[in-house]
């Protein structure tokens, strides 16, 4: 193998370990009320989780705000803002929608764009926005 396709490799590698960071959302679409992990500090810290491990105290949010049956609509291992966003469809159901991006401002953006891809029609409304660190990450909170 070259040592240019060698360092081609390896960064790729140091990127994606670069961009994991632990974040979970839990629905319960019959009642409206959710719970979110996220981990507020880098690899390393008191808080820090992978996706994998953010399930759990996501749902337990979830059920202790008084969700009967929530279930994980969102895992991550990215670093970025995030937004979790509601809304209701023709039938007057919850429609729920985690979006995704480099600012606040992009993340919620991207939760509209979902909530009207699943097919929300009225009442859009932002539940919680957040900012989830990364494994390895040397990101910080630019913008809000």
């Amino acid at each position: 193998m070259s040592l240019a396709r060698t360092c081609l490799l390896l960064s790729v590698w140091v990127a994606v370990v670069q961009a994991r960071a632990g974040d979970a959302v839990a629905f319960d679409y019959a009642t409206g009320l959710g719970g979110i992990y996220y981990s507020s500090s880098r690899e390393g810290g008191t808080d820090y989780r992978d996706a994998v491990d953010a399930r759990a105290p996501a749902l337990a949010m979830a059920r202790k705000q008084g969700a009967k049956s929530p279930y994980v609509i969102h895992q991550s291992d990215v670093t970025g803002y995030f937004c979790l966003a509601v809304g209701f469809n023709e039938a007057g159901k919850y429609v729920a929608c985690v979006g995704r991006g480099e600012s606040a401002v992009n993340a919620k953006a991207d939760a509209f764009a979902g909530l009207k891809a699943y097919g929300a029609i009225s009442k859009p409304d932002v539940i919680h926005e957040y900012f989830s660190y990364g494994t390895g990450s040397s990101l910080s909170k630019i913008s809000k």
